[in-house]
């Protein structure tokens, strides 16, 4: 029996939940990365003109090529924080 990690099983997830194409092109990190050598360039980048238009923040070391940390930081952006205007109550403060 192979046994399978953590860390494994939730990249598993995340590939197959991704595993579509949207109207903004593919959305697997191996179907952006054609040539396999485990990057996302620019010329590779260019049928996602999202990521092309956002290149600088989600190239997050600037060396000019994304790695799968890097795409799944701009892919996630946003959809785990909390709101600009969400207001912390003070330590034994009355809900509204």
């Amino acid at each position: 029996m192979i046994k399978k990690t953590p860390y494994f099983i939730l990249c598993s997830i995340f590939l197959l939940a991704t595993a579509c194409q949207t109207e903004k092109g593919p959305v697997v990190y191996d179907e952006l990365d054609t040539d396999a050598d485990g990057y996302i360039t620019k010329g590779e980048a260019k049928v996602r003109p999202d990521l092309l238009k956002n290149w600088k923040q989600a190239d997050t070391d600037g060396d000019g090529k994304l790695t799968v940390e890097e795409y799944i930081g701009y892919e996630g952006k946003g959809r785990l924080e909390a709101p600009d205007d969400l207001e912390t109550p003070e330590l034994g403060a009355a809900p509204h």
